[in-house]
């Protein structure tokens, strides 16, 4: 027994999105973090490079091999690179870490450090790692954003990564059938941008993002109205209550010149 080789695991995908997944769950989001650069600097993304099939009566009678050995060397190459699943699991993570008791705590500042670090992720990951980035990885994190009050971060973010739909979307249930929309703005990414511009009251931004929801075939749900009616009511009771703290400032000062 004790003469017998070491077994050796290479480290992959799976394992790293494990890892990433299990940190994220126990708030560890630097060490989701450091796990997913881990990862990035491991895994690399390789290009098969069969034969291509051609007249030869060879090449024909092997190209049943020829396709097993590429669903093989396929298989192999996902477990080489950083995936998708990888990424959605980093930017879980890092929002989990934001919602943390202790992260409450601290000043708004600080809370947004670990949603910038996935976001520099997002923005980067189609150049680096060769992944589309859609509504699933985007709107997440802008609703983190618009969760601590930056509704300017969350807005960026969203139209930075995500264009308006090309095709109109002609039933109701969000499901993207055309092949240009596949990273185009979704129901949610179109609320967001709304909830947006109804908390900060431009309402010009707010009717612009709902025009252009409506256009692309797109409604809001009635959760997503109620949001907007509660949000709209807070800022109107907050401008209220500005209101009258200055007015009784004012007749404050008013009595104090009387006597």
């Amino acid at each position: 027994m004790a003469g017998r080789p070491k077994v050796k695991v290479r480290r992959s995908a799976p394992h790293y999105e494990s890892a990433i997944v299990a940190a994220g769950k126990l708030g560890l989001w630097e060490e989701a973090l450091r796990i997913f650069e881990d990862a990035a600097g491991n895994l690399h993304r390789k290009k098969y490079t069969g034969a291509t099939a051609g007249g030869d009566d060879t090449k024909a009678d092997s190209q049943t091999e020829q396709q097993g050995a590429l669903s093989s060397e396929t298989k192999k190459l996902r477990r080489r690179r950083v995936t998708d699943n990888m990424v959605l699991a980093v930017v879980r993570a890092a929002i989990r870490g934001s919602k943390l008791a202790e992260m409450r705590k601290i000043d708004v500042d600080s809370r947004r450090v670990p949603l910038d670090r996935v976001r520099d992720i997002v923005l980067s990951m189609e150049d680096r790692y060769g992944i589309l980035v859609d509504a699933t990885h985007v709107n997440p994190l802008a609703a983190a954003y618009a969760k601590l009050g930056l509704t300017e971060e969350a807005s960026s973010l969203i139209q930075a990564c995500l264009p308006d739909r090309k095709i109109r979307c002609e039933t109701d249930d969000d499901v993207v059938l055309n092949i240009n929309d596949v990273q185009s703005k979704s129901r949610e990414s179109y609320a967001l941008l709304v909830s947006g511009g109804v908390a900060k009251g431009d309402w010009e931004s707010a009717v612009q993002a709902l025009s252009q929801m409506t256009e692309a075939g797109l409604y809001p749900t009635d959760r997503q109205v109620s949001v907007w009616n509660e949000s709209a009511a807070k800022r109107e009771r907050r401008g209220r209550n500005k209101r009258r703290s200055w007015k009784k400032r004012r007749d404050q000062y008013w009595l104090q010149s009387l006597q």
